[in-house]
């Protein structure tokens, strides 16, 4: 099969002075392990508490939309409690692991460059495989939350034209339709094709927002592959999803966007 790639590669890596990161979040799936709900994950904790020294468990509803008593009910008519997610956070509570019987994740909010994102998540992943051992992996995805604030940036006369590639933004390019009280969200979900990456894909959420604290521009960006990977295959997927990330991100953008945001190439930071 040949090679589909859609965004064309940015000519070199930088980091923003203003990152317009909102969100990071890198998920791997496995087989479910039950024992690592069958008690508290102590010695996961203890692999690593020094960097994650907070903890709490959350219970997310069946269906997150309904009421709280809603879910509770539709649990226990399903024969079962909702499985909990156990989390471990930073003492400033911008990062944390979050484990479950079939996934582990890092999110962070406050993501300043790809490598300490990676060695965070290997952290979580190196304690998962030393405690519990799974087999194998049933998902990869590493996904990027961008939120464009033009007011922030120093842009709010501008029109989203002369930030945003016109094939991404689509009608909300026109002046006569950009200075309206829009709304406009848009999914799409992109098979990547990638030879080294097999069942690629990215979903990517996209969206113009008018807030009471000025416009904003939302891109969500989720990069995935389920097919079954080795333990050995992940870091290699997921720095190859963080590549075509900038190149995604790049290719939104336009250059007058690029320069307000403080581009400084790796290394000068």
């Amino acid at each position: 099969m040949s090679e589909i790639y859609p965004f064309p590669p940015k000519p070199q890596r930088v980091i923003y002075e203003r990152n317009p990161l909102a969100k990071v979040i890198c998920q791997i799936r496995f087989p479910e392990i039950l024992s690592i709900t069958a008690e508290k994950p102590a010695k996961f904790q203890d692999k690593i508490r020094d960097i994650y020294p907070l903890y709490d468990v959350e219970k997310p509803s069946i269906v997150d939309d309904l009421p709280p008593d809603v879910s509770d009910m539709l649990a226990r008519f399903r024969g079962g409690e909702v499985e909990p997610i156990y989390r471990f956070l930073t003492e400033d509570e911008k990062r944390f692991i979050a484990l479950t019987s079939e996934f582990v994740a890092l999110t962070d909010r406050d993501y300043l460059r790809w490598e300490s994102f990676h060695d965070q998540f290997c952290l979580g992943k190196h304690a998962l495989e030393a405690i519990y051992k799974p087999a194998f992996y049933t998902r990869i995805g590493l996904r990027y939350q961008d939120v464009i604030d033009l007011n922030a940036l120093g842009l709010a006369d501008r029109g989203w034209e002369n930030l945003l590639n016109q094939r991404l933004i689509g009608l909300l390019g026109l002046p006569e339709l950009s200075a309206r009280p829009l709304e406009i969200k848009s999914v799409a979900v992109l098979d990547l094709r990638l030879e080294d990456v097999k069942g690629a894909q990215v979903i990517l959420r996209h969206g113009f927002l008018k807030t009471g604290d000025g416009d904003k521009y939302v891109i969500d960006a989720d990069f995935f592959t389920e097919e079954r990977s080795s333990l050995d295959e992940i870091s290699p997927v997921l720095y190859r999803f963080n590549g075509i990330a900038g190149d995604l991100f790049r290719w939104a953008i336009s250059e007058e966007l690029h320069d307000a945001l403080g581009p400084k190439p790796v290394g000068d930071e």
